[in-house]
């Protein structure tokens, strides 16, 4: 295990993917509370009377809250934890990691948006850390190992992506980013049923000696 490896690239991910979620964050601080009992339950009900229309002004209720481009790139950069855990949204409803904190820790708290965020930058740091660690393959090229490609991809687009000129080029990194994602699956797949193939063939050469 190359523990110098994946916890390289590990810190490169949390690089990219931290920064979202304080932003993120940041944005609906104001909106949640500090006392986890107080909040449970709880209903933000401030709205804004005008011409004889209530407009809600709870981000919680809004159908699109957004995101920022480079959260695409850190989602896709993880894609694996994204698609278990849907990622991360504030107010923790449309996901199933907000979810599943939000009835261990109630709603509208800072205790379960920490929770939320805190739980994916650890799987993220173990995903790499074990994707690094362990790579299935060893080419004389580094960047043509997917987890190096993966991330050396994720750099790129996010670089990209803080540019708004630049974005179009930002989407091609993440389709490859993804494409590596599922060339890693088919090393992770083929791995095993080879390494078995070979065992069977060297004990069936034993057998016929």
């Amino acid at each position: 295990m190359n523990w110098r490896r994946g916890l390289l690239l590990a810190g490169v991910n949390l690089a990219i993917v931290v920064p979202v979620l304080v932003w993120k964050e940041a944005r609906f601080w104001p909106t949640t509370g500090t006392d986890t009992s107080s909040r449970l339950g709880a209903h933000f009900e401030s709205v804004l009377f005008q011409e004889e229309m209530a407009l809600d002004l709870d981000p919680c209720h809004w159908y699109d809250i957004g995101s920022p481009r480079l959260e695409e790139v850190g989602a896709l950069a993880n894609l694996p934890i994204a698609l278990v855990t849907g990622w991360h949204e504030p107010c923790l409803t449309r996901t199933p990691l907000g979810r599943l904190v939000r009835r261990a820790l109630g709603a509208r708290n800072h205790i379960a948006e920490i929770t939320d965020c805190g739980c994916l930058t650890l799987l993220v740091s173990i995903q790499w850390a074990l994707v690094g660690g362990l790579p299935l393959v060893h080419p004389k090229r580094w960047w043509l190992e997917p987890g190096a490609f993966i991330t050396s991809a994720a750099v790129v687009g996010a670089a990209f992506a803080l540019i708004p000129m630049m974005y179009m080029l930002a989407r091609i990194a993440l389709v490859l980013v993804g494409l590596a994602w599922f060339w890693w699956c088919g090393l992770l797949i083929w791995k095993p049923v080879h390494l078995a193939w070979q065992s069977t063939l060297g004990g069936l050469r034993r057998l016929s000696n």
